[in-house]
């Protein structure tokens, strides 16, 4: 009876890993095909995914309203449900005021200094020629080696405005994707609204499938686990935006006391920009050094040398500061995080490869730790 029973395990296990080699071998084969499949079923998921994201998100806000009304002698006898959609509705709207009075700020400004931009691009253009062309001549590089610089570089602004008019073809898709945005993005409010109503549904009905599907032990691992991941993920993405808005407005602040123009358009890249990591503040840094070469030269070495510093003040000071040290990932995890992570999933991947990799950092740490314990070796770093 035991042998059979074994036997029949056996057999069990033998089944599930030749289906899995089977479809693993079949998914190689089609690969195309299977990415294609995975395409339209994101797309046909998204306001789902979009809700599921807004919810996450919001529920920080949602909770703390909670916690604010149970403590009011004039709400607290309110019903759970009334208390609750009040703090979805005031959550709700604190943000959205909050990004239409950003957008009302910014905005406009953003759109005069796009303009003054380009109508200044020939004057600036022309006085970038001049710049270089004594540049040359004092470094005594021959005639014949500035025209031939001056022609590749007259082409290649060529070819970049060419690019730039045939674009105006990709308008309609443009647009088109915009308002599939737009019905997604609302889709995915509602959803995330009646996901926040039933928020303890959702997590119970989780564990419920958890716990049938797996073993006891191995459905308490996995519960530590998503525990774990909540835990980095929401103090990750909370960290990245209050560090990118503190960049932003500093670097509008510097702008402003330095009297340099377009202060408003680079410090919006600037905040932007910085919540990819690592390799977000460089291209903003870039983008705005850009932006002021068409100023002066000596306004972009001064904007250079601050945003430096100030990359070093926000990952040496601010990050740590307001993380303190709950996601505990060293320097060189958040490099291969963001280069794996964006490699295969492009920004997306860059932005959540950091708390991915602290997560599977962490739970390789405990593991290995774990382990010593277990054999008693006692760790000597």
């Amino acid at each position: 009876m035991f042998k059979d029973k074994r036997y029949n395990l056996i057999a069990k296990y033998v089944l599930g890993v030749g289906f899995l080699l089977i479809l693993m071998v079949a998914s190689v084969m089609n690969f195309g095909a299977v990415c294609s499949a995975l395409g339209k079923g994101i797309k046909i998921l998204s306001p789902f995914i979009i809700g599921f994201a807004m919810a996450y998100l919001m529920r920080g806000p949602v909770r703390f309203f909670e916690r604010c009304f149970e403590k009011c002698t004039l709400i607290k006898n309110w019903s759970f449900g009334v208390r609750r959609g009040l703090s979805i509705l005031i959550s709700y709207l604190i943000v959205g005021a909050a990004c239409m009075l950003l957008i009302a700020i910014v905005l406009p400004e953003v759109m005069r200094t796009l303009i003054a931009l380009v109508s200044r691009a020939g004057d600036a253009m022309n006085g970038l020629r001049d710049t270089a062309n004594q540049l040359m001549v004092s470094l005594q590089i021959p005639e014949m080696h500035i025209e031939e610089i001056f022609a590749s570089f007259n082409s290649f602004f060529g070819s970049l405005i060419q690019s730039f008019g045939s674009a105006t073809k990709y308008l309609y898709s443009f647009m088109q994707n915009f308002v599939n945005g737009a019905l997604n993005t609302m889709l995915g409010l509602m959803t995330s609204v009646y996901v926040l109503f039933a928020r303890e549904q959702f997590a119970s009905l989780g564990r419920k499938i958890i716990y049938v599907l797996f073993k006891l032990q191995t459905a308490d691992g996995i519960m530590a686990v998503c525990r774990r991941s909540d835990q980095v993920f929401s103090i990750y993405i909370y960290v990245r935006i209050m560090s990118s808005v503190i960049v932003g407005l500093l670097t509008y602040v510097f702008m402003e006391l330095m009297g340099y123009p377009m202060s408003m358009l680079i410090g919006v890249v600037a905040g932007v920009t910085n919540f990819i990591p690592v390799f977000g503040p460089l291209v903003g840094t870039g983008i705005g050094m850009l932006l002021l070469l068409t100023e002066s030269p000596i306004s972009m070495l001064w904007f250079m040398a601050f945003s430096i510093a100030l990359q070093q003040l926000e990952g040496n000071y601010i990050t740590p500061k307001i993380t303190g040290n709950k996601i505990g990932l060293p320097a060189f995890w958040v490099l291969v995080g963001a280069v794996v992570g964006g490699g295969v999933f492009g920004m997306w991947g860059m932005i959540l490869g950091v708390p991915a990799i602290a997560i599977i950092y962490a739970l390789g740490i405990a593991l290995i730790e774990s382990k010593l314990i277990a054999r008693g070796i006692e760790d000597q770093t």
